[in-house]
């Protein structure tokens, strides 16, 4: 069968992946691209002996001002005039003054904007005190500096990290279910329409999600550049600014693009000829979706699942093409593993709640082979870009990013124990008692027939024994309790994308 010899393709394409993975991690170590601040001319805490009129800034990766940028403090909490040139992209900057700086006490604070969109922010003080003056003691003490200091205090807008973090749980949430949903129409299930139309409109209400977490986190990334202010986040510049970072439109565009288009494939009418399946006694006749018919759906799949190549840890860790590789991988294999769960439990529990025959044998069995791929290409291309991202082992339980790694790793490895209960089990179990037909039927003699889910193609033929129907309960107990996990992961892979740094 086509489906069989594509799968068989599928494991040699996974295979390969997984070679040419272990190859180069092993060949490479971890190279990080992270922006964070490097030296500074004056020092932090320096004490000078003479006027200057430039301060210079190094960041590690080249970087752009956002919000307030980059600002000049004097003793009293006063903002200097000032300049800012950089002589190499945006990897120095400096910050020249109006005039010399005298005797005192100066500040600078400064929030600049990473390649990977996270805004970087930071302060440094330092003194100077000229030869024949009388500043001395009195101008470095504590209540001399008060207000400086108190100028030089960051306002961290707590509440935009925590909605940026949520808009990133939708995007991935959509990204999962609608690119991973997909595929398991395609290679997974086979059932009745009123089943297939439910999945349908699970794939486009992902791709909403999509949408909708796309636009919060514009709206929450705009407001970190504003101090918090989520009323100038939305002002028609303020937006524009930060769409015209380097690099950050492009997985904007790409997830509300993908989404729309996949919400229109997906509502558009295919005409198919299906075959009629002749039905015998104690026997019923499944149909699927036919995504292929459905091209701008695909591609705007596509366009979702490449978005991730424009943001997070993919822009800014090296070597580049392994990160990328390893990333479509980690987001293929993961939608695939939990659109399957998440399928598989709501029609099994429509069918359960439902008079209809209670069984899941046929796809479960077909959803076997699948997940075993998905699973083993999560864990390997998991495991290569945290190589590369990780500088040192320790980082793992020395650092929050590190620890939430361990406790995504963690759920992973519990939702995997249980995915072997089940084929272990409960598929041999299932494959005891049932009998699939996937033998060709004779075509519909109507080509020009539409049906009601959207294009439907009859695939298999399925006989149910009771043990199946047993086995079936149990299936959905323990894909369910996997699907509450997998949410879990979802949340912690949100908290990792939207952290700016391992350290």
């Amino acid at each position: 069968m086509a489906t069989t010899r594509l799968l068989a393709k599928l494991r040699a394409t996974v295979v390969g992946f997984s070679i040419l993975i272990i190859l180069t991690v092993a060949h490479v170590g971890a190279a990080k691209a992270h922006l964070d601040f490097e030296s500074s001319s004056p020092s932090n805490k320096a004490e000078l002996n003479k006027s200057i009129k430039k301060i210079t800034l190094t960041f590690t990766n080249p970087g752009q001002p956002v919000g307030s940028g980059i600002v000049l403090y004097d003793q009293d909490g006063n903002q200097r005039t000032t300049q800012l040139s950089t002589p190499d992209s945006g990897q120095t900057w400096v910050v020249e003054a109006d005039e010399r700086l005298r005797s005192g006490a100066y500040g600078v604070k400064w929030k600049v904007a990473a390649p990977d969109s996270h805004p970087k922010s930071g302060k440094l003080t330092f003194s100077i005190v000229e030869a024949g003056t009388s500043s001395g003691p009195a101008d470095s003490s504590p209540t001399s500096t008060a207000q400086l200091e108190e100028a030089l205090t960051e306002v961290v807008p707590v509440a935009a990290q925590w909605v940026r973090w949520l808009g990133l749980a939708f995007v991935i949430t959509g990204c999962l279910t609608s690119v991973g949903g997909l595929i398991i129409l395609v290679f997974v299930i086979a059932g009745r329409p009123p089943e297939l139309r439910r999945l349908l409109n699970t794939v486009r209400l992902g791709a909403a999600v999509v949408i909708g977490g796309t636009l919060i986190q514009v709206w929450a990334d705009s407001s970190l550049r504003q101090e918090g202010d989520w009323f100038a986040a939305i002002r028609t510049g303020n937006v524009l600014e930060i769409l015209g970072q380097d690099g950050y439109v492009w997985p904007i565009a790409l997830r509300l693009v993908g989404a729309v288009l996949l919400i229109a494939g997906l509502a558009m009418k295919t005409r198919v000829a299906p075959s009629v399946a002749q039905p015998r006694e104690s026997s019923e006749t499944f149909e699927a979706v036919d995504v292929a018919r459905s091209p701008l759906a695909l591609v705007g799949a596509v366009g979702l699942l490449i978005s991730f190549l424009f943001d997070g840890h993919t822009v800014t860790t090296t070597p580049r093409w392994l990160v990328m590789v390893s990333d479509v991988s980690h987001v293929l294999a993961a939608a695939t593993w939990t659109a399957g769960l998440l399928f598989l439990t709501i029609v099994l529990f429509q069918r359960k709640t439902s008079k209809q025959r209670y069984d899941g044998s046929y796809m479960a069995i077909r959803f076997s082979s699948l997940a075993s791929l998905s699973v083993a290409l999560v864990g390997l291309s998991g495991a290569a870009m945290a190589w590369v991202i990780l500088e040192y082992p320790s980082q793992l339980w020395t650092t929050s990013w590190g620890q939430l790694l361990v406790l995504k790793v963690l759920l992973v490895t519990v939702v995997s124990a249980m995915g072997t209960y089940n084929h272990f089990r409960l598929l041999p179990l299932l494959k005891s008692d049932i009998h699939v037909d996937l033998s060709s039927r004779s075509m519909d003699a109507n080509p020009s027939k539409t049906s009601d889910a959207g294009g439907l193609l009859s695939v298999a033929t399925v006989d149910v024994g009771k043990d199946a129907e047993i086995a079936s309960q149990r299936l959905l107990r323990t894909v369910a309790f996997e699907l509450v996990i997998l949410v879990v992961v979802v949340a912690v892979t949100a908290l990792l994308v939207n952290a700016a740094t391992v350290t």
